[in-house]
This record gives structure tokens, sequence and C-alpha cells, in this order.
């Protein structure tokens, strides 16, 4: 008899309803009604699909999330987690250029992330080696922290697609159906505006009335890494949304633009974790990213280091302009 597919995922499901329970009753009472006059549903798909990010549908208020992606999510987390404790193990040693290649953890981490790509294309069963939900070590309980606070970003944004953007229900159900569709300039920039809309309902619910400082960190960090995933999915170091969506290097710098953290540590702690998202997006996207020339490898601050490869990302996408 086969065996029936299972994703291990499904044992952090509870805790992420928990969460989104929560940030809705923190919410205003004028989003609370708007959420609850909706009548917004969640449809979980256990189906072994490849990978599709979660969507909105504008006609019923159905917001359908894959186990798939939520799966891969969570290893989007676990390698934000582990890398970096990893970079601030070696951060201690006090060298200028940071290698990982002696850490057995971190070819895991990479095997982990390589098979959680592959889902884009095709489901496999979650290997045994990789890391896992199912199987903790001391990165898993902070993974699982951050996969519910980067989940809630994620639906979120298409609960804010479902109740500020009724009035683009027509315009998307005759893009759906009818593939000749011819698009306006105005209603490309519609959907553009709409998108950098849901994205700021999301951080805002996300956020809500939080006020303890570690709290609020976490659901940064969780907003960083949902922006991040998205460019995990690149197999090139093109980051350009087109004519619908955002850049993702522009969406993820406007998560960290509005961050207000008051501790200067927390404060580092949130942009130690972007740099290490952009190199790891930049390596697995085989792309070259420390300096040649040693003087330039130098970095003083995360700030420098930050805006040195942010800056290379807007290179390669103008590049990818021409």
């Amino acid at each position: 008899m086969e065996e029936e597919w299972y994703n291990q995922v499904v044992l952090l499901k509870p805790g992420l309803q928990n969460l989104l329970n929560h940030i809705t009753g923190q919410l205003s009472p004028e989003v609370r009604y708007a959420i609850q006059q909706s009548g917004i549903g969640f449809i979980y798909d256990d189906r072994p699909f490849p990978l599709k990010t979660p969507v909105a549908n504008l006609d019923s208020h159905q917001i359908t999330i894959q186990d798939i992606h939520l799966a891969f999510l969570w290893t989007c987390c676990y390698a934000t987690v582990a890398i970096n404790s990893m970079y601030y193990e070696k951060a201690a040693l006090n060298e200028d250029i940071i290698y990982f290649s002696d850490r057995p953890e971190f070819a895991q981490v990479l095997l982990t992330m390589k098979w959680a790509r592959s889902l884009q294309k095709e489901v496999t069963w979650w290997p045994a080696e990789a890391a896992r939900p199912d199987v903790s070590n001391k990165w898993t309980t902070s993974a699982a922290n951050l996969f519910e606070a980067c989940v809630a970003y994620l639906l979120f944004h298409e609960i804010g697609h479902i109740i500020l953007h009724r009035d683009l229900r027509e315009l998307m159900t005759s893009r759906k159906k009818n593939p000749f569709y011819e698009t306006s300039q105005e209603e490309f920039k519609k959907i553009y505006d709409a998108e950098l809309e849901a994205d700021q309902f999301a951080l805002d619910s996300l956020m809500g009335s939080s006020v303890i400082e570690e709290v609020r960190l976490m659901k940064y960090l969780g907003a960083m890494v949902a922006q991040l995933s998205n460019f995990y999915l690149l197999d090139v170091p093109d980051t350009r949304g087109g004519l619908t969506h955002p850049d993702l290097d522009d969406r993820l710098r406007t998560v960290l633009q509005q961050s207000k953290l008051t501790e200067e540590a927390n404060q580092i702690q949130l942009r130690s974790q972007l740099v290490v998202g952009l190199q790891l997006f930049l390596w697995l996207t085989e792309t070259p990213f420390i300096p040649e020339d040693p003087q330039q490898a130098v970095f003083s601050n995360f700030e420098e280091l930050e805006k040195y490869l942010f800056d290379l990302i807007a290179k390669m996408k103008n590049a990818a302009r021409l």
C-alpha cells in the first residue's frame, strides 16, 4: 500500500492560527468589522502540487494557502535563524571575511534550501537528512516563532486585498478569464498600487499594538523574511517586479525603513539578519558578491554592508533592463 502524502509543516498550523486570532483581536474595531463583514475564509491546500504563493479570491473572499508553500517558508525561516546564529559565532573570532564551509550545520541548511526551492517544479518527500520542523534542534523553536510571524504577514497581505481592493474584482476576473485581455496603463497602476497598499496593511496589522521590544523584533523579522522568501524563489538575481508588482528589493527596503526598534542590539539584529538573507540570495543565484579587492571587502558596520549589497542588486536589476 502506497504511503499517504504527509507534510511535517502541519505541526505548526495550530500556533499559526493562534497568532492570527491574537493579531486580529488587536486590530482597530473598524478593521476587525471590515474583516468580519467580508466573510474571509482560509483554504489549506494539503495536496502535493508544485509550490504556489498564497492567493486571495476577490469574488469568494477565500484565501488559499499551500502546505507546500508553508514548508518552503519554514525552510526560509530556519535558514535565517541558523545562518545568523553561525554568523554571530564566527564574528566572535574577529575574522575579516566569514566562511561557513567548516560547519556541518551549514551544509544541512543548504541542502534544506535546495530541496525547498525544487518544490517549484517537483514535489518530493521532506528529506530525512534535511532540517525539519518535526526534529528538534537548537534552532527549531526560533524558526517556528519566525515562521508564524512570516506567514501572518503574508496572509494579512491577502486579507488586505480582500477588504481594500473590491474595486479590482472585475478587472482581475477579466484578466484571469481572457488571456488576450489588454490591460491599460491606468489598470496596471491600480494593480501596482494595490500591492503597495496590501504590503502596508500587512505590516500595520502584524505589528498592531505590540509594545514589547522582542515581540516587535520578531514581527519585523517575519515581514522581512516573508519578502526575502520571494527572492529565494528566483534562479537569477533579477528582482524586478514588472508592471503589476513593485521590485522585490524595494519592498524589502520598505519593511526595513518602517521598523521602529528602540534598543540598539535589536536594531543590529534586524540588520544582521537582513544582510545574511541578501547574501544567501546572491549565493543561491550563484552571483559573486565578495569584492575581489580585500580593501573593499571590509565593512565597519551592518549599514555599510547592507548598502553594498542593495547597490549590487540594483546594478544587476538595472542591467537586466537593458
